[in-house]
């Protein structure tokens, strides 16, 4: 349900985003004052889409669903399940997040204040993980997007002046999470 709720914002986005430049195109046949005013409307309005997709995605990792996913790969990791038994519904909610700021739809700084400290301890606590998996398939792409998006987190927590989280205090911290 939550994946149809990510792709119908991206079908939104992509659809505003074509009509936007319809519009853009016509302006542009009316004259370069109008095409200024449009652009900075295309601007709002792609600013306005971006705080939209970030709110679909707090939703989204707020839910009692992926709450409850967090809980679980807490505690498998703290325990130290097989590989097998890992459930990877929190790293697919960060590679979907990877994906959507590589492509540039979100503001890097928008979505550290929103989930910085959370990609940063989940990498480093599903890192060990997702690097044997990695060499178990032969495909280092494997969340791939995750780990771009912790990295530049944590680039920017070292600008902030934040450091990295106690990963087993994180865990803990996510055992508790309602």
């Amino acid at each position: 349900m939550e994946c149809l709720l990510v792709l119908g914002t991206f079908a939104l986005v992509f659809v505003t985003a074509y009509f936007m430049r319809e519009q853009i195109r016509e302006q542009a046949r009316i004259g370069d004052g109008q095409l200024r005013i449009a652009a900075d409307q295309l601007g709002a309005f792609r600013n306005d889409l971006g705080v939209r997709l970030l709110l679909v995605f707090s939703d989204r990792f707020d839910s009692p669903r992926l709450v409850k996913h967090r809980q679980v790969l807490a505690h498998q990791l703290q325990t130290n399940v097989a590989d097998p038994e890992i459930k990877e519904a929190v790293m697919n909610f960060f590679e979907d997040l990877g994906l959507v700021f590589r492509r540039g739809y979100l503001n890097e700084h928008l979505i550290w204040s929103t989930f910085g400290f959370y990609a940063v301890g989940w990498w480093g606590n599903c890192a060990p993980y997702i690097t044997r998996e990695r060499g178990r398939k032969t495909d280092q792409s494997i969340f791939e997007d995750f780990e771009k998006l912790a990295a530049r987190m944590s680039e920017i927590d070292k600008g902030k002046g934040i450091n990295p989280p106690d990963l087993a205090a994180f865990l803990t911290d996510e055992l508790q999470a309602s």
